[in-house]
């Protein structure tokens, strides 16, 4: 007769206790990938605003006039998602400086803001930029004019970006090729 050996194999409480085991583990790792996906979300919202709260105060920095002490909003849509703004204009101790804050929301009613950002603009004398044409909408952001050739503004007569009409190599005083001391063979 054959001598029997013992079973080999798992006992049922142990498949149980290693599938428990399992389960516990699994949705731990579930719950921190939800939780990691939601921060990637909230972090790609937050650059998003960011950008265009920076967008906008420059757009404020190159309004032809100062911009006045008040309240501003309006909404701008990106990635598919309308995003509301509000820009805050305030005096300072220096007359010829104003603080600006721009606060970006994803809705319209969120009591608190994405992104908040402040900055500062001064004031610009006329005889620096001369007279302004621009197109400017209500809330005073600025529109884009299809008939206006925003590329020719400051081209000299010879096509250059400079005013003047030269070229960095017409100027003895300026390096050939952009480095420091290098001179032009």
């Amino acid at each position: 007769m054959p001598i029997s050996r013992p079973a080999r194999g798992f006992t049922l409480l142990e498949v149980l206790v290693a599938l428990a085991i399992f389960a516990i583990t699994a949705a731990a790792m579930m719950n921190s990938i939800a939780s990691s996906l939601n921060a990637q979300s909230h972090m790609e919202r937050k650059v998003l605003a960011h950008w265009m709260a920076q967008n906008i105060m420059a757009e404020t920095r190159f309004l032809p006039q100062w911009p006045s002490v008040g309240l501003s909003n309006g909404d701008v849509e990106m990635t598919g998602h309308i995003w509301y703004w509000q820009r805050k204009v305030e005096e300072t101790a220096d007359p010829k400086l104003r603080r600006i804050e721009i606060e970006i929301r994803a809705e319209q009613d969120d009591e608190d803001p994405l992104v908040r950002l402040a900055g500062f603009v001064s004031e610009r004398p006329a005889e620096l930029f001369g007279p302004a044409e621009t197109n400017l909408s209500s809330d005073g952001k600025l529109e884009d004019d299809p008939s206006a050739n925003n590329g020719d503004r400051n081209r000299g007569s010879n096509g250059d970006n400079d005013p003047g009409g030269k070229t960095p190599r017409d100027d003895p005083g300026v390096p050939a090729g952009g480095g420091e001391g290098e001179e032009d063979p």
